[in-house]
């Protein structure tokens, strides 16, 4: 009856009201200026990038500053990729000199993520500090394809030369940057050697088979 249906509508609504409480409690507190009373609650809602954030304007000491550096980097190198490692690279780019550590951690989850610009200019330094494997030099060049960049990329992937499967991958990469880049001669050259490749290995595949 409507009775039983207005108290049903009082009680989500209550329910609802309570789960949206703990927010509204941070909200308020980040508005007032209690800025680490705030990030307290951000962080015990999850909503962690926004502690981070509310944290490093809270404290400037270096110590705590220091400290939320670490953190930061540790929670992009775990949540790589994802859209909360981005928000807490919004904050780790608020330190000055990034270390070739950090630029390779947020580098490799930009080039995941996006924006492309942003991962180009952190995996082009941690790489020139000599930092990164074959499959950040990889994640480079396509981030530099994403940016239209295509003979810059075309370059990088050229020397991505093992494991094998990602070395291929960047042949056929670099075939197709080569093509955008109007490269056209280069990239039938470098089509044909994929192809070459190929059948070396799908003959050294049946040989093997045929010897067993």
């Amino acid at each position: 009856d409507s009775a039983a249906r207005a108290a049903l509508a009082s009680a989500i609504t209550a329910a609802v009201a309570r789960e949206r409480l703990p927010l509204a409690e941070a909200q308020a507190r980040e508005r007032r200026g209690d800025l680490a009373g705030a990030a307290a609650r951000y962080a015990a809602l999850g909503s962690l990038p926004d502690a981070f954030r509310l944290r490093y304007t809270a404290d400037s000491s270096a110590t705590a500053r220091a400290a939320l550096r670490r953190e930061l980097v540790a929670f992009i190198t775990a949540h790589t990729g994802m859209a909360d490692a981005r928000a807490a690279a919004g904050v780790l780019d608020s330190y000055r000199a990034p270390t070739p550590a950090e630029d390779l951690a947020v580098g490799r989850s930009l080039a995941q993520s996006g924006p492309a610009a942003a991962a180009v200019t952190r995996l082009r330094r941690a790489l020139k500090a000599g930092l990164g494997k074959a499959e950040d030099r990889f994640a480079y060049a396509s981030a530099l394809f994403a940016m239209n960049r295509y003979a810059d990329a075309a370059y990088q992937y050229n020397l991505v030369r093992k494991p094998a499967a990602l070395a291929a991958s960047a042949a056929y990469g670099r075939a197709r940057a080569l093509v955008r880049a109007g490269q056209v001669s280069e990239a039938r050259s470098a089509l044909r050697l994929i192809i070459h490749r190929d059948s070396r290995r799908v003959h050294h595949d049946q040989q093997s088979l045929s010897d067993h």
